[in-house]
């Protein structure tokens, strides 16, 4: 599982420097904090790995960090939503 974690991350990390090239400022935002939640999720893993969490906190901090992630992709897509949908001529300057 760390593994896939970690092949998404370095994805992640490449689609993020990719919006970062041609994005407005609100999706490479957003588009951090996906890949920022990412890697806080791989990062708790890797922790429960080496033995750093304690069973009775396992379950809500897994949760928690998931929960990031998904409020994170949330937050991107309604911003890329947002983009798309705005006419082209608003980002010229």
């Amino acid at each position: 599982m760390v593994e896939d974690i970690d092949s998404a991350v370095h994805a992640l990390y490449k689609a993020q420097a990719r919006i970062d090239l041609v994005g407005p400022s609100s999706v490479v935002s957003e588009a951090v904090n996906v890949w920022g939640a990412a890697r806080d999720l791989r990062s708790f893993l890797q922790a429960v790995l080496r033995g750093d969490v304690a069973p009775d906190v396992y379950a809500q901090a897994l949760e928690t960090a998931v929960d990031a992630v998904e409020k994170a992709r949330d937050d991107f897509g309604r911003a890329a939503r947002d983009v798309i949908s705005t006419p082209m001529n608003l980002f010229r300057e």
